[in-house]
């Protein structure tokens, strides 16, 4: 597969819509004048070049997400797994399927697993509260219920806090 054009992009938003043209520096949303000679009043889309299936992006595995990374999806996070570990692909889907299996029956029995530094999954109760319906306004009574809880541990939380803020 060949290599895409670099991206010109300023935002996630600028990355999952079609290449419009931008606006001149200084508009905004709520402004009325485009600078002279800008792509808005020239009519040139000057937006990212938009990516064909014969086109691959280098660290773009999956779809956008909303914090402007991409997202893995099972079989991309095996194949990197088995790469980094030298191992066979199909060792690592078993055990991440083995590891799905257990943090499951752990949830289900009400135990708390812990892999430190990296995360912790336990169940956590949700008591009885009072909600209200969105559509109509209605008051509903909505039951005490399970849930799972997860948690990053230091080391997730020292590599989200190490990316700075655009």
């Amino acid at each position: 597969m060949e290599m895409c054009p670099p991206l010109l992009v300023d935002s996630v938003v600028d990355q999952i819509r079609p290449p419009y043209p931008r606006r001149a520096p200084g508009a905004h949303r709520g402004g009325t004048v485009d600078a002279p000679g800008s792509a808005w009043t020239t009519g040139e889309a000057t937006g990212p070049p938009v990516a064909t299936p014969d086109c691959v992006r280098p660290g773009q595995g999956g779809p956008l997400t909303s914090s402007g990374g991409t997202q893995m999806n099972k079989s991309e996070l095996v194949s990197a797994i088995a790469k980094r570990a030298d191992v066979p692909s199909a060792t690592v889907d078993q055990v991440l399927n083995g590891l799905q299996e257990e943090l499951v029956e752990a949830i289900t029995r009400g135990d708390k697993v812990a892999v430190p530094g990296l995360i912790t999954v336990e169940r956590s109760q949700r008591s009885a509260r009072t909600g209200r319906n969105p559509q109509t306004g209605e008051s509903i009574e909505i039951a005490a219920a399970h849930t799972a809880k997860v948690t990053a541990g230091s080391n997730l939380k020292k590599a989200a806090a190490a990316v700075p803020v655009n």
